[in-house]
């Protein structure tokens, strides 16, 4: 029987492939909107979008003025390069970034292995799963839903619904208060964000353990505690199950 009893695995580049889902719901919503070179223009919004939600992570900036600034600055560029072919026909900016909004909540696309993993780790003893983001509530329940994993853990916390983003420990204090167990030794954080996932663990004192499929440790990593490092879903099982 394994020391953790509780599994928080992050979803996005944990279980989900965010940039597979992201890179096509973006393509869908240019084609839809009438603008043209959307690999270009995707290649520009991924990093303002990467950054802003690091802005949010440290609550430099509210998820309103998130989702307004990606699609601003998209737009100005696309206008600048005359991409738009229809620009009487482009609805607002929040318009455009729900439209955005209901492609992501259909395209959930579990990482390769995900299903298996999670398989494995439902059969250990002790243990209960459950996954944590700070997407909004639309896109996180329409991709958990859509990938199937809702079948393989047991809740989802989704920072719009608890009230804070990771890593706020108010985030954490929700989990463990509605789980209803307030031992953080209990719990291992599993993700791929040193300032969301592993930041979170670190202010709770939650054990912690940073997913990295690409083999390569992110810029900063000796700044955080981290007690665990995860090449691939069996190297997360082991952690697990070895405890």
């Amino acid at each position: 029987m394994s020391k953790y009893k509780h599994i928080l695995l992050d979803l996005d580049e944990t279980l989900l492939d965010f940039h597979a889902s992201e890179k096509s719901c973006f393509i869908a919503l240019m084609k839809s909107l009438e603008i043209t070179n959307e690999q270009e223009l995707y290649e520009f919004f991924s990093p303002i979008n990467k950054s802003l939600w690091k802005l949010l992570e440290r609550k430099l900036i509210d998820k309103p003025t998130l989702f307004q600034t990606r699609f601003s600055k998209l737009l100005d560029h696309a206008a600048s390069k005359e991409y738009i072919t229809n620009p009487s026909g482009i609805p607002s900016v929040m318009e455009v970034n729900n439209m955005y909004f209901k492609l992501m909540s259909q395209s959930g696309i579990p990482i390769e292995g995900a299903h298996d993993f999670l398989h494995r780790l439902q059969s250990v003893d002790g243990i209960d799963l459950s996954a944590i983001t700070n997407g909004n509530t639309i896109t996180a329940k329409g991709r958990f839903a859509s990938s199937n994993l809702n079948s393989r853990i047991k809740r989802l916390y989704i920072s719009d619904e608890v009230g804070f983003d990771k890593p706020d420990i108010r985030f954490f204090d929700y989990v463990m208060k509605d789980i209803g167990d307030s031992n953080p030794d209990n719990y291992l954080v599993v993700g791929d964000s040193l300032t969301s996932d592993i930041q979170g663990a670190n202010n709770c004192g939650m054990p912690c353990c940073l997913f990295s499929r690409t083999g390569i440790l992110p810029d900063g990593y000796e700044l955080f505690r981290i007690d665990q490092t995860a090449l691939d879903y069996e190297s997360i099982y082991n952690i697990v199950t070895n405890a």
